[in-house]
C-alpha cells in the first residue's frame, strides 16, 4: 500500500489552449506545471490518459470561473461609463463598440465640475485594466 499514488490535476480552461498544473497528494506533495495543451478533445484525452497511467487515483478540476468573472467585470465597467455619459453627455459619436477611437473620444471629454471629470477618468481607466487582468490558474 506504500506505493499508492494519488494526484490532483487542475485544468485552466481557455478557448485555444488549456494550462495544466498537477499536485501529488499530501501536504508535502510536489506541485508542478505540466504545460499548456491544445484545447481540442483529442489533445485533452491524450494528456489525461498520460496522467491517469502514472497514478492509482487522479482528481480533476477545471478553472473557468475567474475568466467568466473577468468578462463580467469588464462588462460592468463599460456599462458604468456608458450610463455616466448618457446622463452627462447625451450626444456621443456613433459608437460601434469599444474601439480606440471611442476611448480617445472619452479621454478628450471635459466637464465643468471636477468631480465629474475625476469620476469619468477613473471609470474609463478601469476598462483597459479589467481587460488586462490575468485569468490564469495560480498554483
Amino acid at each position: 500500500m506504500s506505493d499508492y499514488r494519488e494526484a490532483f490535476v487542475g485544468i485552466d480552461v481557455a478557448k485555444l489552449r488549456n494550462a495544466i498544473p498537477i499536485a501529488d497528494a499530501g501536504r508535502e506533495g510536489e506541485v508542478r506545471f505540466i504545460g499548456e495543451v491544445d484545447a481540442s478533445d483529442e489533445s485533452m484525452r491524450r494528456v489525461i490518459q498520460r496522467i491517469a497511467n502514472r497514478f492509482d487515483r487522479v482528481h480533476f478540476c477545471y478553472e473557468a470561473a475567474r475568466r467568466a468573472a473577468a468578462v463580467e467585470t469588464l462588462r460592468v465597467h463599460r456599462q458604468h461609463v456608458s450610463a455616466f455619459m448618457l446622463k452627462h453627455r447625451p450626444i456621443s459619436p456613433r459608437k460601434r463598440g469599444w474601439t480606440m477611437r471611442y476611448l480617445c473620444w472619452l479621454h478628450a471629454q471635459q466637464f465643468d465640475h471636477p468631480a465629474h471629470q475625476i469620476a469619468l477618468q477613473e471609470m474609463v481607466e478601469a476598462v483597459p485594466i479589467s481587460k488586462e487582468r490575468p485569468s490564469g490558474l495560480s498554483v
